[in-house]
């Protein structure tokens, strides 16, 4: 009974799947440390912000998620997954540095990064999310 189940999860091919896991798992963890730790306390602490600009930089990082992703899914028909994924890593890696020079009190900035953080998670995660799906078998 254990080794037929053991061959059916050898026979899944459990190897890519658990990499494309965590893939998405980690681009979810880098959103969410990224959502919550730079752009909601950012935007509260802004001086002089109100609620449009508040609005301004959330309706900017959202758009720039929705684009990029649709931009994505167009891309990654044309380029190889795996080469998108990793020009998606080397953006997320850029975007994470870019939050080290960022003025936080700089409406203009927190813009910016907003838009471009939005926009690195949106670009990638549809060849992440197509790996994965075509890894699993139907």
């Amino acid at each position: 009974m254990l080794r037929r189940q053991l061959t059916a999860f050898t026979e899944l091919k459990l190897r890519p799947v658990l990499t494309d896991v965590l893939l998405v798992a980690n681009a979810f963890v880098w959103y969410y440390v990224v959502f919550s730790l730079f752009l909601q306390e950012t935007i509260l602490k802004i001086p002089g912000a109100d609620i449009f600009s508040a609005i301004m930089i959330w309706g900017l990082h959202f758009g720039g998620l929705i684009i990029s992703a649709v931009a994505g899914t167009f891309v990654s028909k044309k380029i190889e997954h795996r080469q998108l994924i990793i020009l998606w890593m080397a953006l997320g890696t850029l975007s994470s540095l870019a939050l080290v020079s960022v003025n936080p009190s700089d409406i203009g900035q927190v813009s910016l990064i907003g838009l471009l953080l939005g926009a690195s998670l949106g670009f990638g995660m549809p060849a992440c999310i197509g790996r994965y799906a075509d890894s699993i078998p139907v």
